[in-house]
């Protein structure tokens, strides 16, 4: 039956050995399932799936949730089932031999169905719930018996739950079996992470995410529900705190408690603590358990970065995000200072204003830092700032560099000298006017580099850039290249078409108005031959 049906099923499927992933594709022809059996992890890919499948296709479905024994993987957001199909499904989910990694589903099948009935038999780790709609009488009735279902993973983003089901949410935490709680995008405000609060001491919640984008921002946490949320901290099991894109203005209450808490990744970017919250959380630093920190985009300036640079030399972060603040080369100085001797592992100091000169003090200090990755994009860098940058990096242990949206221009051929004598494998410099001899420059040392990821989209490399770097692929060891907008021509165009097959890219980024339909499609179908995903 399995074979027969899937005859007619339009889908990716994915299966992993100890060492390497892969697919079997079902795209464009229908053609006969590959069916593997016990051992072997299935994927059912989110953007696989039709939207409207017809009833054999929904059945197949329904008999391979189950019979595989190595599912692990379900999206049916984009399914409509109807009555019968979905008791087949609940039914399925309920005497499957496999053991889900994840399932999302599409909020109207809670809505109608009893799915709530499988999620306390089946082993599903992680449940999403996310971009839709829930009436709190039916979110009731939907996580009554939270405590009862066998998943540790609960994500409810962009359902518009409000304060009233943050408070239907808490009443079935308590003794659930739930550690990872997103809760983003919901109009969640201080009474709803009041009411949170007061359950995640007896629950086993370790990570909890209610972040806020701009198009939910009718509602927003203050410092009345950081303070809730901090009052809980030495007394609950959360290691993981997202609240990106709220009202804070006040960390006081949450630096208090850090040193008591368990907290080792705090997420407040996107909020509006200013220099006192830097200052405040400079000052907890030394004495609590944070590695991971992000206060990018809190009006964050000078003064903050000082105290923050003088403290990270005595703490334990490894990964500090400081995007989109107003460090200038002071902040930048001070920053550079703490990171030698630090454990500090992944700096972002994107959209600073640190120019040229706070480069000079970067580099002074990068060969006695741990970094590994660091994020510079629109800095107001040009070649006197990348001067200073390359006498360091055969001597750093940076393998990420993000140098995008800056003035790098001709600066490109310092870069492209020390390259093979550098760890990097990631490299970005997407908008950085560099022109032709710029990207010959690159291509001409790319085969003796280690770099994996090459992003130079929106520069003017042309058919003399694009040649070079295309003639490098067949022994550089990129896996993804980005490489819109150069103005490459038909002529760079075809180098890529020559090139690609004997490449070891897995991924290319390549839209350029200067290339015909007839390239556009040549290319297209080389990427489709040789598995490489070309992203439009």
């Amino acid at each position: 039956m399995l074979d027969q049906l899937g005859q007619s099923f339009q889908v990716i499927l994915s299966y992993i050995t100890f060492t390497e992933t892969f697919k079997l594709s079902f795209i464009q022809q229908y053609s006969n399932l590959v069916y593997k059996n016990a051992g072997v992890a299935l994927k059912l890919q989110a953007n696989s799936l039709p939207k409207n499948l017809e009833r054999p296709q929904v059945l197949f479905l329904i008999n391979l949730v189950r019979l595989s024994k190595g599912l692990v993987s379900l999206d049916l957001t984009t399914i409509q089932l109807n009555q019968e199909d979905a008791l087949l499904l609940i039914d399925s989910l309920k005497n499957t031999q496999c053991h889900f990694d994840s399932l999302k589903l599409f909020t109207k099948h809670l809505l109608l169905y009893p799915f709530e009935q499988a999620f306390r038999i089946c082993s599903i780790r992680r449940i999403t719930l996310a971009q839709n709609s829930f009436e709190s009488g039916n979110l009731k009735n939907i996580f009554k018996e939270l405590n009862h279902w066998k998943t540790t993973s609960l994500c409810l983003e962009g359902n518009k739950i409000g304060d009233k089901g943050a408070e239907i949410i808490s009443h079935g935490l308590c003794n659930s079996k739930i550690e990872f709680l997103n809760l983003s995008n919901n109009s969640i405000g201080d009474r709803g992470v009041e009411l949170l609060s007061k359950c995640l001491p007896c629950s086993k919640v370790s990570h909890l995410e209610i972040q806020t984008n701009f198009a939910y921002r009718n509602k927003l946490i203050s410092d009345k529900g950081a303070k809730a949320i901090a009052q809980v901290l030495p007394e609950c099991p959360l290691e993981s705190l997202v609240f990106k894109g709220n009202s804070v203005r006040s960390v006081a209450s949450i630096c208090s408690s850090l040193p008591l808490s368990k907290l080792s990744c705090l997420n407040l970017g996107d909020n509006k603590i200013g220099n006192q919250g830097a200052e405040d959380l400079a000052k907890v630093l030394p004495v609590c358990q944070l590695k991971y920190l992000d206060i990018g985009n809190n009006q964050i300036g000078s003064s903050g970065c000082i105290a923050l640079g003088k403290a990270i030399k005595h703490s334990q972060l490894v990964s500090l995000k400081l995007y989109d603040n107003s460090a200038l080369t002071e902040g930048a100085e001070a920053i550079a200072e703490g990171l030698a001797g630090s454990l500090v592992q992944s700096l972002d100091l994107a959209s600073n204003s640190i120019g040229d000169s706070g480069i000079e003090h970067l580099s002074r200090t990068l060969s006695s830092s741990c970094l590994v990755s660091l994020n510079l994009k629109s800095n107001s860098i040009t070649k006197q700032g990348i001067s200073f940058l390359v006498t360091s990096l055969a001597t750093s242990s940076l393998q990420a560099l993000d140098l995008s949206c800056n003035f790098v221009e001709e600066g490109v051929q310092l870069v492209a000298d020390q390259l093979s004598g550098t760890s990097l494998s990631c490299l970005k410099l997407t908008r950085n006017r560099i022109s032709e001899e710029g990207g010959k420059a690159l291509g001409e040392v790319l085969s003796f580099s280690r770099l994996s990821t090459l992003k130079l989209s929106n520069n003017k490399i042309g058919t003399v850039g694009a040649k070079a770097i295309a003639f490098s692929l067949p022994d550089s060891q990129l896996h993804k290249l980005e490489i819109n907008a150069n103005q490459i021509q038909d002529e760079g165009g075809r180098y890529f078409v020559e090139k690609i097959p004997s490449s070891k890219l897995k991924s290319l980024k390549l839209r350029d108005k200067t290339l015909t339909q007839e390239t556009n499609q040549a290319i297209s179908n080389l990427c489709s031959r040789n598995n490489i995903r070309l992203i439009t």
